[in-house]
């Protein structure tokens, strides 16, 4: 059986959260493939248009800024494959794998 994440935005309010897209299956062992569809809930401070939230990239740091927690669960529940809450074991998996990215 299937299931999917519904986003609603008070899943949101603090911001901080680490989602995957279900692209990348729970038991999937392509841990490169998780970090490039994983990402970091975050806010874009702007003191002229005020704040918007966006989605981090864990793997490179690149900023999709979505404007709005409704925008954001919006991109998050339409999307085709879907996204879910990153687990603590997959998270550390990752940062085994990614490391500090000093070489």
């Amino acid at each position: 059986m299937k299931t999917r994440t519904i986003f609603e935005p008070s899943d949101f309010e603090a911001c901080g959260q680490m989602i995957v897209r279900n692209s990348s299956t729970p038991d999937s062992d392509d841990i490169s493939f998780r970090c490039s569809v994983s990402y970091k809930i975050g806010w874009i401070i702007n003191a002229d248009r005020g704040n918007s939230i966006c989605m981090i990239s864990l793997t490179d740091g690149m900023i999709t800024n979505v404007g709005t927690v409704e925008k954001l669960c919006d991109r998050l529940n339409n999307d085709h494959f879907g996204f879910r809450p990153l687990t603590v074991s997959e998270m550390d998996e990752m940062a085994q794998y990614l490391g500090n990215r000093f070489y």
